[in-house]
């Protein structure tokens, strides 16, 4: 579809039920934890993951509305994105235990992606 004198995709039936399902009390979130031995700078992390974005270009898009809701909505790149506004630095208290990170992560998938922006953290 052309929309902006850009190319836009529609999103799927299924990706648009999950949009249309989500809300505060049930979020539609899916989220994962990855444990690693050692350390990596968060500047380094967000250098890494800014390098490799132009791999998964849907990283940098945003759900738009369709004009009166008239169909689902389209995936558009996001003019203003900002790979900062999607990685957020979080420490455990030493030791740090499974429990702790448990909670940690419930946390963090606990409410709903901004919508004003590509639908990932």
């Amino acid at each position: 579809m052309m929309g902006q004198g850009k190319l836009t995709h529609r999103l799927s039936t299924q990706d648009a039920a999950f949009l249309y399902n989500d809300t505060e009390e049930a979020p539609m979130n899916i989220g994962s934890v990855a444990v690693f031995e050692g350390e990596i700078s968060y500047e380094r992390l967000v250098e890494n993951l800014g390098q490799k974005m132009h791999l998964c270009p849907r990283y940098r898009q945003r759900v738009v509305p369709a004009p009166l809701n008239l169909h689902h909505p389209t995936w558009e790149f996001d003019r203003e994105f900002d790979i900062h506004d999607h990685i957020t630095l979080v420490r455990l208290d030493p030791p740090g235990s499974d429990g702790q990170l448990r909670e940690l992560a419930g946390r963090v998938f606990e409410g709903r992606l901004s919508r004003d922006k590509p639908l990932w953290e």
